[in-house]
């Protein structure tokens, strides 16, 4: 009977250490990661949540990068387009010098020369890229909208008619537009909005000395102009939309990030705790054990 007795109270001493062990063990575990959750059947009620608030901020991080992108896109389009406004002030300024009645058609000549330069350089912003895309090509964002040739009439020439459907979407999934394409912005079919007819009939009214074409041009370039300073506006909302579409973005990923720390992360304080509490009472069970006689089954084991 006596053996019995010893042979249980040594199983149940074991498995007293083993308890405490694993329970230091576990602490340890937490400690180095910082988490409390390790495997799933450390809290199964909780993952659910942890793995729905991981879809969520990786989602959200998704939205960023994607959001980024298109700002840098933006941002390049609204750059280009202001300097697209600048050369149409260049062209107002060499067409309100041809349209005076004292300029002879020899100068005329001289600003219709200069003209088509300018002509080509709105050709050249209509197939701005950024990193290898159109940026204003549209849904054909991998073809140069325009090609230019002053041996046609005109001598611009679209490429691609495509209409730009992409828009940006905000973390919450809604939706903005973020882009116009080349023929919308620089050849828009209504003549009032035209700015490459413009500034083409303007050109051919210098090289014909034609004054009242000239004047006529001078007219189409104020209503293009003020074409082009709403298609500024346009950009400056995306851009507006964008910003405040990543502010948003960044609050969720913070939220979601420090929802998932309340999820996962170990308590430190109260991880040391139970080490050290486990750590104590395995010292006080060994110094216990030390003292009792010796003779059972326990000697066995060391």
């Amino acid at each position: 009977m006596d053996l019995l007795v010893s042979n249980s109270k040594d199983a149940l001493f074991i498995n007293q250490l083993n308890v405490l062990n694993a329970a230091m063990s576990r602490a340890q575990q937490e400690l180095a990661s910082g988490k409390r959750i390790l495997n799933a059947s450390d809290d199964p009620t909780s993952v659910p949540a942890i793995v729905q608030n991981q879809a969520d901020l990786a989602r959200v991080e998704q939205s960023q990068s994607n959001l980024n992108t298109l700002n840098s896109e933006v941002g390049m389009a609204s750059g280009d387009l202001e300097n697209a406004a600048a050369i149409m002030d260049n062209i107002s300024s060499l067409a309100a010098q041809g349209a005076t009645g004292t300029t002879s058609a020899q100068t005329r000549q001289v600003l219709a020369g200069q003209i088509q330069d300018l002509e080509t350089q709105i050709v050249g912003i209509a197939n701005s890229t950024n990193e290898g895309r159109y940026l204003f090509g549209g849904d054909s964002d991998a073809t140069a909208p325009y090609s230019i040739n002053y041996a046609n009439t005109p001598p611009f020439t679209a490429n691609t008619t495509a209409p730009a459907t992409r828009l940006g979407i905000d973390a919450m999934g809604n939706t903005f537009s973020i882009a116009m394409t080349a023929t919308d912005i620089f050849n828009n079919a209504d003549p009032t909005q035209n700015i490459l007819q413009s500034i083409e009939n303007l050109r051919q009214g210098l090289l014909t000395n034609n004054s009242p074409a000239i004047t006529n041009a001078v007219n189409q370039l104020s209503t293009a102009d003020q074409h082009l300073n709403n298609v500024q506006a346009f950009y400056g909302n995306a851009e507006r939309s964008i910003t405040s579409a990543l502010s948003a973005a960044s609050t969720m990923q913070l939220n979601l990030q420090t929802n998932q720390s309340q999820l996962t992360d170990a308590d430190q304080a109260q991880v040391i705790t139970t080490e050290q509490t486990a750590q104590t009472q395995q010292q006080a069970m060994l110094e216990m054990r030390a003292q009792l006689p010796r003779g059972s089954l326990f000697d066995m084991l060391g």
